[in-house]
């Protein structure tokens, strides 16, 4: 598999993820825990994917693993604030 294949199975596997996450988010809309469950595992897929994305590519730093969790914190913390604000 080349390059371009990879990163084109990569994107829609990342695709499949958010559309998960966001119908997760309209499935849960009135539960706040499970919305907050949910904020949770959408973070950590994102930065598990990243950080995936970036070892198969060879790209692989502390830099981008820190603002792949750094992101996917921020995230996660505005849901929670929102949520419980």
């Amino acid at each position: 598999m080349n390059r371009a294949e990879r990163n084109f199975l990569l994107y829609i596997v990342l695709l499949v993820g958010l559309l998960v996450f966001f119908v997760c988010i309209l499935i849960f809309r009135y539960d706040r825990s499970a919305l907050l469950a949910t904020s949770f595992f959408g973070s950590s897929f994102y930065v598990i994917w990243g950080i995936i994305h970036h070892v198969l590519d060879g790209r692989l730093k502390k830099e981008v693993v820190a603002e792949y969790i750094f992101l996917g914190l921020v995230t996660f913390l505005l849901f929670y604030m929102v949520l419980y604000s």
